[in-house]
């Protein structure tokens, strides 16, 4: 499927306003396994709308439009896709009550204005659940975390209502896996709103499309063996794989998969964890102790994160549903010997949100992250020979100055990784110029898009 992304508005075209949607909605559909062909920005223009609308339509199956629905005078997105279309814009009389609903919940008055927003093309679907409740509301804190696993949005939460932190997780997980989203507005005092967005139609497959035939395969075809009772993920590994000169053989229970497995001996084995009968883990076992496959690189794949015991196992690495496309490419190539950046980058930081944002984006970049949680850590895996070094300057027990003393006083010239300094610490003009002689960068935390901290650390790897 060829998709285009077409993200309106002056304030996006003139560079006042960064186009971080963009890259959100690339990434949601990338862990999917759909690619976007295009992407198109363009300003509040009548007739410039309309020919990004046309050229669009001619050349792409999907078109995701961004911006310009909103209930401003300068919204023109659905009237002129409307216009495209050959249609007129009617009034979705379900949706205006939907947000009528929202404003009285609140005790506000929705301005007239707004009643544009539920002006949609003729014969166009718009498909979402929402649940709205009129409770305590959460703080931009809480939202932000309100998705990550064992995690509730407040402290008191679990202590006044139970609950493991899993709930809104695994539903947002489900969602995406059917191509779709679970997203959250709140407001501390009003209440929130969950919204689930779904297709209206999921692709449809057949066990006996997924399941392979242990005939007429030679390992010169660089196989790949999938063993996964869910077989939508067959079909995103296999048009995921097809790029990077793999062919995919699958089975959707495990002792179809083993059998495969001991047949065709592949270059890769790729297993779930959870299936009826025997799980992934006994496969994985099965290969670490059989002398003919305890080479193949293994990788396990599951909902939940489990990465230490896969670890343990001899699992080579640990992927969680729903994958991350290039993070899963970049992860092939690593162990396959084809991706030419298996390098390490350190990152020293005593923030664990940060800690994990670079990792993903170094792993998205095809690198192999390891962390420290404080500066005398970070001399401990300086051992570990990274080809850069991200540090933060406030840290406890040892901050990123001292970090500096230590490894340059304890490593010779020609043994030390380059540093980046990555932080939201102010310095005074002594500290940067001092800084300045003994890094080769310094970028404030919330000055430099991830896009663009990424470009800076792979030109930095290159020389």
């Amino acid at each position: 499927m060829l998709i285009e992304i077409l993200c309106t508005g002056d304030e996006i075209l003139t560079g006042k306003t960064v186009n971080t949607n963009y890259s959100h909605m690339a990434r949601r559909f990338g862990e999917v396994g759909l690619t976007m062909h295009w992407s198109t920005v363009v300003g509040d223009d009548r007739s410039c709308l309309a020919t990004a609308f046309q050229q669009a339509s001619q050349r792409a199956d999907a078109v995701i439009v961004n911006g310009g629905l909103g209930p401003t005078v300068d919204d023109l997105s659905q009237e002129v896709a409307a216009e495209a279309a050959g249609v007129g814009l009617t009034l979705d009389e379900n949706w205006l009550l939907r947000m009528l609903d929202f404003y009285e919940r609140r005790g506000r008055t929705m301005p007239p204005n707004n009643k544009k927003q539920a002006m949609l093309p003729e014969g166009a679907e718009f498909i979402d659940f929402a649940v709205i409740d009129t409770g305590a509301g959460m703080s931009a804190e809480g939202v932000a975390k309100v998705f990550e696993e064992y995690t509730q949005a407040e402290r008191s939460t679990s202590a006044n209502h139970g609950g493991t932190g899993l709930g809104l997780p695994i539903s947002k997980k489900f969602a995406e896996m059917m191509g779709g989203d679970v997203v959250l507005t709140s407001e501390e005092g009003v209440g929130s709103v969950f919204t689930l967005s779904v297709p209206r139609e999921c692709p449809e497959y057949n066990e006996d499309d997924v399941d392979s035939k242990v005939i007429n395969l030679d390992a010169d075809d660089n196989l790949v063996v999938l063993v996964d009772d869910d077989v939508a993920m067959h079909d995103l590994i296999k048009r995921t794989i097809s790029k990077l000169n793999l062919t995919l053989i699958g089975a959707t229970n495990s002792e179809k998969g083993m059998e495969l497995i001991r047949e065709v001996k592949p270059k890769l084995i790729l297993l779930d964890v959870l299936m009826p009968g025997r799980d992934g883990w006994s496969l994985l076992k099965e290969c670490k102790t059989d002398s003919e496959l305890k080479n193949i690189p293994v990788i396990m794949i599951s909902q939940l994160n489990q990465s230490n015991l896969a670890a343990s196992l001899g699992a080579n690495d640990y992927l969680t549903k729903p994958i991350d496309r290039s993070h899963f490419v970049n992860t092939i190539q690593r162990l396959l010997g084809t991706g030419g950046k298996d390098q390490k980058v350190l990152v020293i930081d005593d923030d664990k949100d940060v800690r994990e944002l670079l990792s993903r984006l170094l792993k998205d970049a095809g690198y192999r992250p390891i962390d420290a949680r404080d500066g005398k850590e970070g001399l401990e895996r300086t051992k570990d020979e990274p080809a850069l070094i991200i540090l933060d300057l406030e840290m406890p027990r040892m901050d990123g100055f001292e970090f500096l003393d230590n490894y340059i006083k304890d490593v010779p010239e020609d043994k030390r990784a380059p540093v980046l300094v990555f932080s939201g610490k102010d310095l005074t003009d002594v500290q940067e110029d001092l800084l300045k002689e003994r890094v080769v960068g310094l970028v404030k935390k919330d000055d430099v898009s991830m896009d663009n901290l990424s470009k800076m650390i792979q030109g930095i790897v290159k020389k």
